[in-house]
């Protein structure tokens, strides 16, 4: 089944999202990582079978318009909910994948009657790798007009897809290249500098306990954005919550292994609602 792309228009700006299986009972709505857009997980997105699959660009991501607020999570779950509301969807399960999984927790905390299950691929909680480490350090003393000309070099992007994927396939990691060089390539200087600043600086994990559907949490045993110490951690603080560690893979599993992931999903949400029947 092929999906279909559509436009919505929420508070006057435009966001283009991806759809298929709308005859089905159930709706899966997938919120990619930063940098990135939708076709991260369009892969994941054509292995859920029997759902009705909801790929969204963000705001100021993939085809989609900047917002005229700041780019933070608090409006990013405020415009989901009205992105939601205005399709007509209740009590969806929602899938974040890295950036996209602190969306979706914290879209996940402030309307927790609007979301059937959780599931976090990876979510960037805190600034707790290396990587991330090095990263605030050197954004903390760099202008940001550099910063984002920094974002969009060739090099930057090149060293950033040889640490995102840890298999030996150059075919993925050129994928990857190329898609993230097309992505920054017309990203607004305003969303890129408040989205990366909220990565850098805001750890969320105090939001975890408050956390009140059944949750899955998916950690890539060789990530090293969002690692594999941080994610137990996680996990261990979400009330409802299932652990799955991945061994081998990074932060991009979803790109690297999209029916591995997919099955993950469809199993554990096959468990979930066994259990709570």
């Amino acid at each position: 089944m092929t999906f279909e792309r559509k436009d919505i228009v929420i508070e006057g700006f435009r966001a283009a999202y991806w759809e298929k299986g709308v005859d089905q009972a159930q709706t899966i709505v997938i919120i990619h990582g930063f940098p990135g857009n939708h076709s991260g997980l369009i892969d994941v997105a054509r292995h859920l079978d029997g759902y009705h699959v909801i790929l969204i660009d963000l705001p100021a991501c993939g085809e989609s318009e900047a917002l005229a607020t700041k780019h933070c999570i608090i409006n990013y779950a405020d415009w989901l909910n009205e992105f939601l509301r205005e399709n007509k969807i209740e009590h969806p399960i929602i899938v974040g994948h890295s950036f996209g999984g602190r969306v979706a927790m914290q879209f996940a905390v402030k309307y927790p009657q609007a979301v059937e299950r959780l599931i976090l691929l990876m979510p960037v909680i805190a600034a707790d790798g290396l990587v991330t480490k090095v990263g605030l350090n050197i954004a903390g003393v760099l202008p940001n007009s550099l910063r984002v000309k920094i974002a969009k070099s060739k090099t930057y992007q090149y060293f950033l897809s040889h640490l995102l994927i840890k298999s030996s396939n150059s075919t993925k990691r050129h994928e990857l290249y190329d898609a993230n060089m097309k992505e920054v390539s017309h990203l607004e200087p305003r969303a890129f500098t408040e989205i990366s600043d909220e990565v850098l600086t805001k750890d969320i994990s105090s939001l975890a306990s408050q956390v009140a559907i059944p949750t899955l949490v998916v950690a890539g045993g060789s990530d090293e954005i969002a690692t594999t110490k941080s994610l137990r951690k996680l996990t261990s603080k979400i009330p409802n919550s299932s652990w799955r560690l991945i061994p081998n893979t990074g932060h991009v599993l979803p790109f690297e292994e999209p029916e591995h992931v997919a099955d993950l999903i469809k199993s554990w949400l096959t468990l979930s609602y066994t259990n709570h029947a």
